[in-house]
């Protein structure tokens, strides 16, 4: 139970760990040298792993850029990894994205990454065209799972128009999937 405000880099930062939770949290206002974002999940190198990590019940806004950033580039080398994140109950209002994600470029040398991320009843306040940044157009060998999301209109109500362009977006990036 924390509440972070005005953050120079980014309000969290996971970079590698096993069994981790983060729960009744709000993250605001994150500015000033990149990534910018409330909560970044983002190993340094394929000798980290992200493995049982819980993000229950936080609350992202106005974050220059993600509300939560899953950032998997520097996870892949040598050694197999199996991610696993589970994301309930986000809200984000106002951030640059609600959320955002970045892969690797394709390797023969990389082994296998999998694993599961899954994203359960998320409610994003919808400000601009894009609420999920996708960081660029690599390979995703994970399992994204987005569980009953929403997306609401400045004026309140929900947005089919944008929910549909997330779902045409994501599928261009991998593995993902929606339950509504």
């Amino acid at each position: 139970n924390c509440f972070l405000d005005n953050n120079r880099r980014n309000g969290i930062s996971i970079i590698s760990g096993n069994t981790i939770t983060i729960s009744n949290t709000l993250i605001s206002n994150t500015n000033g040298t990149a990534p910018m974002s409330g909560i970044d999940l983002e190993p340094n190198s394929n000798n980290e792993y992200l493995e049982n990590i819980n993000l229950k019940n936080i609350v992202t806004f106005n974050n220059r850029n993600e509300g939560i950033l899953i950032a998997l580039r520097a996870l892949y080398g040598k050694n197999d990894k199996n991610v696993s994140i589970a994301i309930e109950n986000h809200l984000d209002d106002k951030s640059g994205f609600a959320m955002g994600f970045a892969f690797p470029k394709a390797n023969a040398d990389f082994k296998k990454i999998e694993g599961n991320v899954t994203i359960t009843n998320s409610i994003w306040k919808a400000h601009s065209s894009d609420l999920v940044k996708f960081h660029d157009h690599n390979e995703n060998y994970v399992n994204f799972k987005f569980v009953r999301p929403k997306i609401i209109n400045m004026d309140g109500n929900f947005s089919q128009k944008k929910m549909d362009a997330l779902k045409s977006k994501s599928r261009k990036g991998g593995k993902f999937s929606f339950i509504e």
